[in-house]
C-alpha cells in the first residue's frame, strides 16, 4: 500500500492527491470540497471511511498536514460520489 504525505509526486492539497491516473480524497477533504455532503465529525468521518472499506473500496495512506491523527486513509473520489450520490 502507498504512503502519500505533503512531499509526495502525487500531493494536490490536504487529504487530496493524484495517483495511478485517479484522484483520491479522504473524507473530510471531500464534504470540505462538496459543502452539505453530510455532517463532518471525527467520529461519523471515522464510521463512513470503515463503511467505505468494508465495501470493498480501494484505499492508500496519506500523513495529514495537521491534526491529531497520524495517519488517514485516501479513496478514490469516484468512489466517494458514488457513496454520497452526488
Amino acid at each position: 500500500m502507498a504512503n502519500f504525505d505533503k512531499n509526495s509526486d502525487e500531493y494536490i492539497s490536504n487529504g487530496h492527491y493524484n495517483y495511478g491516473g485517479k484522484e483520491w480524497m479522504s473524507v473530510w477533504t471531500f464534504k470540505k470540497n462538496n459543502d452539505g455532503t453530510t455532517e463532518s465529525t471525527n467520529e461519523i468521518n471515522g464510521a463512513e471511511g470503515k463503511k467505505l472499506i468494508s465495501n470493498g473500496v480501494p484505499y492508500h495512506i496519506s500523513a495529514p498536514d495537521f491534526g491529531s491523527f497520524r495517519e488517514i486513509f485516501i479513496y478514490p473520489i469516484t468512489e466517494l460520489e458514488k457513496f454520497y450520490n452526488l
